[in-house]
């Protein structure tokens, strides 16, 4: 075999170890970046999960405010309207728009940390929607009679009636913690979903009797 025979071939197997390397060196390249993202979206997961009992939380306490908004005039007047009869007192102009879990847990003596503060700032929520499902009149019987009052001769009649409505109210609420939203709080911004963003629905049947 000749010298330059010798030579094309050393020059030949070197570009294979190179072709090959290269190669090599990608497929770790993407096994690493696959590995990288799914630490990342276990990440994301595990933070998401993590605040997900003070998005709960937020939903909760937002049923708790629909049932002490539905004990006011207010509530009651608006319970009247009728079956099928909607409102979302987390929209715009309703009394929990705009405001979040700092607003609900606030005391006369505000003794709270600036972190509490700025963890319960996150949390609030988006809709509080009420809905009335069913009512149902009720009438007592009344009772009547001839009586007198001591000591005198006047007569009177006595008569009474008692009469009370019941509705079936569902009441549904969603909790949000560190999420992006639209329309002053109302719409979650899904596509600027952050890490740790948590979000949680509650729904309630109650009976409601006045």
């Amino acid at each position: 075999m000749s010298p330059s025979s010798l030579k094309l071939n050393s020059l030949e197997q070197r570009g294979m170890t190179l072709i090959l390397t290269l190669l090599l060196m990608l497929s770790l390249t993407m096994m690493a970046s696959a590995v990288i993202m799914v630490v990342n979206n276990h990440a994301d997961l595990s933070a998401s999960v993590t605040q997900k009992p003070i998005a709960m939380k937020a939903a909760e306490t937002c049923v708790d405010q629909a049932i002490g908004w539905l004990l006011t005039p207010g509530g009651t007047t608006w319970a009247a309207s009728g079956v099928g009869v909607t409102t979302d007192i987390a929209a715009e102009g309703g009394i929990l728009y705009g405001k979040s879990l700092t607003d609900d847990t606030g005391k006369v003596s505000d003794t709270r940390t600036d972190k509490f503060k700025v963890r319960t700032n996150k949390s609030a929520c988006t809709s509080v929607i009420i809905t009335v499902l069913a009512e149902e009149s009720s009438a007592g019987e009344g009772a009547s009679g001839i009586g007198s009052e001591a000591g005198s001769v006047a007569a009177y009649d006595g008569s009474g009636a008692a009469s009370a409505v019941t509705y079936i109210i569902k009441v549904v609420a969603e909790g949000i913690f560190n999420t992006p939203t639209l329309l002053g709080g109302t719409v979650i911004d899904k596509t600027n979903w952050e890490a740790g963003s948590s979000r949680g629905k509650v729904e309630i049947l109650l009976q409601y009797t006045i």
